[in-house]
């Protein structure tokens, strides 16, 4: 009797691994072709996080938080908190939705993005936040807004019994483009 030996899949390229958490955030925050996208940061991976946002077809993306990170990205401060509710006001004003994703955990760039959430507009909040208060009725329930959370833990996300092969799928076919390939570091 012949015994049969399970095929291994080659393990993905590291870069590969980075990336496709990276893109299931987008899926969970429910980002659609065309829509508006927010990025709160200073995170380490902000600027990755926001030319993700490009790759999964937002229309245009903001960061807020310390730039420049990328031509095709907006940058503000989140300080003052007047300018930064005028500019994620008009950023917002137009687009055919929103989805924003924090990886700050400040509370105050947390309040700033929920303040500002359009109706039906949705943030996720990517890892351990600070305490916030939000006018939860006003700010959200009445928007039809989500807030939801998630973890950006790339490494624990292989350690699921099965990781997601559509997402690995998907990153390794946007690193086949040379221009996204040189912007993940190796």
């Amino acid at each position: 009797m012949e015994t049969r030996r399970p095929v291994l899949e080659p393990t993905p390229d590291a870069r590969v691994l980075t990336l496709a958490p990276i893109l299931e955030l987008w899926d969970r925050a429910g980002l659609e072709l065309g829509e508006a996208a927010i990025v709160g940061g200073p995170h380490p991976l902000s600027a990755l996080v926001a030319r993700a946002a490009l790759w999964s077809g937002a229309g245009r993306v903001l960061h807020v938080g310390p730039g420049p990170l990328d031509p095709h990205i907006t940058c503000i401060e989140a300080s003052p908190a007047d300018a930064a509710v005028a500019h994620l006001t008009a950023f917002v004003a137009g687009a055919p939705g929103l989805a924003a994703v924090d990886l700050s955990g400040s509370s105050h760039v947390i309040e700033l993005l929920v303040a500002t959430l359009p109706r039906w507009g949705r943030l996720l909040l990517a890892g351990p936040s600070e305490r916030f208060a939000v006018d939860f009725y006003n700010d959200v329930h009445r928007k039809g807004a989500v807030v939801s959370g998630a973890s950006l833990e790339p490494a624990a996300w292989l350690d699921r019994p099965t990781p997601p092969s559509a997402l690995l799928e998907r990153a390794a076919r946007l690193l086949a483009r040379d221009d996204i390939r040189r912007a993940l570091p190796s």
